[in-house]
């Protein structure tokens, strides 16, 4: 069962490459003053699109500071133009962090979308938040995360 499991997630991503998609239509970063993201800041992204006919791969990248953000993931939730919940893991089962850089700073690019056809050419957005919880806290969502420097937007056009 395990090994389907990772079958389908590989599949999933190739056919994000396979298909021509090296087109940036937009590209956005929000940074967090402090490397400080906290729950009453929502992260909107607005863009327009040159032709909703076509497919777009959709995909976020953070910025994380590996010494500051002291979680193994990051669950994030979208809404607008894109209605999901992502359990994004930013470091490996052995600790290690995921994504490109040196030092402590790194970023790692997370597909949210692929081949996606987005509704209207002009005003989509895409509000995305994060839902970090603790149990020991009575409300239970933390109120901030700190190590999280910037979170940005990349919408690519495909080819067909």
């Amino acid at each position: 069962m395990k090994i389907a499991k990772y079958l389908v997630i590989i599949i999933f991503f190739a056919s994000c490459k396979k298909q021509e998609c090296n087109n940036s239509i937009f590209e956005e970063y929000h940074e967090f003053k402090g490397e400080v993201w906290r729950s009453d800041q929502p992260v909107n992204f607005s863009f327009d699109l040159k032709d909703s006919t076509k497919n777009h791969d959709i995909s976020l990248r953070i910025r994380y500071n590996i010494s500051e953000y002291p979680f193994q993931n990051i669950i994030l939730v979208s809404s607008g133009e894109l209605l999901d919940t992502f359990n994004i893991q930013l470091r490996d089962k052995q600790g290690r962090p995921k994504g490109k850089g040196v030092g402590d700073i790194r970023e790692f690019e997370f597909f949210l979308a692929c081949k996606k056809k987005l509704k209207s050419n002009k005003n989509n957005e895409l509000k995305i938040e994060y839902s970090m919880i603790n149990k020991n806290l009575a409300t239970g969502r933390l109120k901030e995360i700190k190590g999280i420097n910037s979170l940005g937007l990349i919408i690519l056009e495909c080819y067909d």
